[in-house]
């Protein structure tokens, strides 16, 4: 009976997308030239070439990343993130579906590799010659 219970608990206060696909997911970060600073809305989080845990949340919410370099203008782009199909495993677990929004495991980022090119401040028309 406990058994029991504590599966239909862990059934009815738990998302499924929380539970398979979790609340942060894995982006590559890449820049030219390397050693950028790479923010995650205004935290420093790595340098490239990197490999950072982004948290999916807020649902409704958009995550910018900015590449900072010295001598280089900073790159700003945003996350690109959309509906985590995984979170349909919920269906009539209200519950579910609830802790998924609020935690952000209801959406997942549809680009997981991001490379940029950064501009020299001084020299901004430089062309990179290519052997």
């Amino acid at each position: 009976m406990k058994k029991l219970l504590l599966i239909l608990t862990t059934f009815l206060f738990s998302g499924c997308a929380i539970i398979f696909t979790g609340t942060k997911q894995e982006i590559n970060f890449k820049s030219t030239p390397q050693n950028a600073e790479v923010y995650i809305n205004g935290q420093s989080t790595c340098k490239t070439p990197c490999t950072a845990k982004v948290k999916k949340g807020p649902t409704f919410g958009r995550t910018m990343a900015e590449f900072r370099l010295e001598n280089y203008e900073t790159k700003e782009i945003t996350l690109k993130k959309g509906f985590n199909w995984v979170s349909v495993i919920n269906l009539p677990n209200w519950i579910g579906w609830a802790i998924d929004l609020s935690t952000g495991a209801i959406v997942k980022y549809h680009q997981t590799t991001y490379d940029v090119e950064l501009v020299n401040k001084s020299n901004p028309h430089l062309i990179k010659i290519i052997d």
